[in-house]
């Protein structure tokens, strides 16, 4: 009499092998979408602390002095910051009352190198009054 092994046959090892691999596969992009989001959500996160400190900077200012011009489109001189090669940092005071007691700050944040997807922007807007 015989007595069997109680180990896989290499035809259950090889099944279960391709099985493996099958799933694996269609596992993977889901990885890769998962690693791009990640990079995604970090570089708003970053545009979004230069907005923010940006903002902060331009709430020292005192409210007369807090000159009116400025694009968040264009650089204008005193009005965009790009001292930083990740972020382009860009401002525009606006007046709007006569007289002048009350002032739209608006900041945008645009971060210039991007690995994945469309160029990241963040957009701040605060009120000032006198």
């Amino acid at each position: 009499m015989r007595h069997q092994s109680g180990g896989f046959s290499l035809v259950e090892i090889l099944v279960a092998m391709f099985l493996l691999s099958m799933i694996l596969l269609a596992v993977a992009p889901l990885f890769i979408l998962a690693g791009r989001s990640t990079s995604s959500a970090g570089e708003i996160g970053n545009a979004s602390a230069a907005a923010v400190q940006r903002m902060e900077q331009l709430d020292l200012v005192a409210f007369d002095t807090l000159t009116q011009g400025g694009s968040l489109t264009a650089n204008q001189v005193g009005f965009f910051d790009s001292s930083n090669p990740e972020f382009l940092v860009r401002w525009r005071v606006t007046n709007n009352a006569t007289p002048p007691t009350l002032k739209t700050v608006e900041v945008r944040v645009v971060a210039q190198n991007v690995p994945t997807g469309l160029p990241k922007e963040v957009r701040v807007v605060s009120l000032r009054a006198w």
